[in-house]
C-alpha cells in the first residue's frame, strides 16, 4: 500500500487561524478514518481512497487522497461537508454536526459520530461522542498564545484518538449501507446561512 504523510506539528500553531485550520485537518482526516475502520468505500481499493496523515507525533490517521476527491462524488461530498462545518464554526453558527450510518431510512441511524461545537469568551469547546458510547470531551482555546495552542492542541488528538480507539473495534457496515449527515445550528446563526449549507 502506498501512502505518503503529511505532518502538522503543534509548533507551527501560533494563531487561530492556524488552530482552525489544524483543527479541519483533524477532523477531516477522523471522519476518513471512520469510514475506513467502518469499511464504507470497500468497493475500491484503500490505497486508491486513503493515504497516511501524520499530526506530530501525537496522532496518525488515514485521510482522503486528493486524487480520490477529485474523481469520487461521495468523497468529495463528505470533504466539502467539513469545509463547510469550519466555516460555520470559524463564525460560531454550528452546535453540532452528526455523521449517521443507516440501512433503511436516515430517520433510523445504525450509528451516529457526534461532533459538539461550544463557544464561550474566546474559547471553543468541542467533544466528540459515538453512539451511544460515552462522550469524550475537549475545550479547545482560541487564545492566540503559542503555548496554549500547543497544549490544547495534543488534547485535540487524545480526544479524537480516544473515539477512534472505540470505532476500530466495531464490525464493518453492511454492503449497502448509507450514510448522511445534520448540522445544527445557534439559535443567532441567519437563516439564509443555515438554508445554504
Amino acid at each position: 500500500m502506498s501512502a505518503t504523510a503529511t505532518k502538522v506539528k503543534p509548533d507551527l500553531v501560533c494563531n487561530e487561524k492556524q488552530s482552525f485550520r489544524l483543527i479541519e485537518k483533524v477532523i477531516l482526516s477522523s471522519v476518513a478514518q471512520i469510514f475506513r475502520a467502518r469499511g464504507y468505500f470497500s468497493s475500491y481499493p484503500s490505497e486508491d481512497i486513503y493515504e497516511s496523515r501524520s499530526f506530530g507525533s501525537q496522532l496518525l490517521l488515514d485521510t482522503f487522497k486528493k486524487e480520490a476527491v477529485s474523481s469520487h462524488e461521495e468523497i468529495k461530498e463528505v470533504v466539502e461537508l467539513i469545509k463547510d462545518a469550519m466555516d460555520a464554526v470559524r463564525k460560531k453558527y454550528l452546535n453540532q454536526l452528526i455523521l449517521s450510518f443507516y440501512e433503511k431510512s436516515p430517520e433510523e441511524p445504525i450509528e451516529n459520530y457526534s461532533f459538539f461545537f461550544g463557544y464561550e469568551n474566546d474559547n471553543l469547546d468541542m467533544s466528540v461522542s459515538f453512539t451511544e458510547e460515552e462522550t469524550v470531551s475537549h475545550r479547545q482555546s482560541l487564545n492566540n498564545t503559542k503555548q496554549e495552542l500547543q497544549s490544547t492542541t495534543v488534547s485535540v488528538f487524545q480526544t479524537l484518538k480516544n473515539t477512534l480507539e472505540k470505532v476500530m473495534r466495531q464490525k464493518k457496515l453492511k454492503s449497502g449501507t448509507k450514510w448522511t449527515y445534520t448540522l445544527k445550528y445557534y439559535a443567532h446563526t441567519p437563516k439564509d446561512y443555515q438554508l445554504s449549507l
